[in-house]
């Protein structure tokens, strides 16, 4: 075998020394840049683990915090659309109330007035009836002086006053 590597051109001793360097270069690889790097990569797994697990609790957290934000502003509109509608129904009784007033007032001014009117007409009627009453005196008078008939007198007095009755009543 020695012939054979002879004839290849290899030297055996060189060959097993540069194999037991090669070995040691690999160990010496292995545990002063393999051992720490592997250390490095494990650290940076469990930091990335942890950023993972701390990533995910904020985003429970920030979840959380929406829901409740979201539940506040679902609140803050019930609220609002309650005060609106108080706000209407408070508007609504206010107009019903002033407008129940101003039917009071206006069946208390129309009471007031058609007593009045009603005064006002039987002033009138008296007024008038004392007029007939004058005129039919004057009537009389005149009917004196040109010697009338008691029957003649009756009768245009009694038909000065029904003339005069239906026209005021009318």
């Amino acid at each position: 075998m020695a012939e054979i590597l002879n004839s290849l051109g290899i030297n055996l001793p060189v060959l097993i020394a540069q194999s037991i360097s090669f070995l040691v270069l690999i160990v010496l690889i292995r545990v002063v840049l393999f051992g720490p790097m592997t250390d490095i990569m494990n650290q940076r797994r469990i930091k990335i683990d942890g950023d993972l697990d701390s990533a995910g609790k904020e985003l429970e957290k920030s979840e959380t915090l929406r829901a409740e934000y979201e539940k506040k502003l679902a609140d803050i509109a019930d609220e609002s659309r309650r005060r609106v509608a108080q706000s209407i129904a408070d508007a609504e009784a206010a107009a019903k109330r002033v407008k129940e007033k101003a039917e009071e007032e206006m069946a208390e001014l129309t009471k007031r007035h058609e007593a009045k009117l009603l005064a006002d007409r039987l002033e009138v009627r008296r007024e008038l009836k004392n007029e007939v009453l004058d005129l039919a005196v004057e009537i009389a008078n005149k009917a004196l002086r040109e010697q009338m008939t008691p029957q003649i007198q009756s009768t245009v007095v009694e038909a000065m006053i029904k003339e005069l009755d239906n026209k005021h009543l009318n």
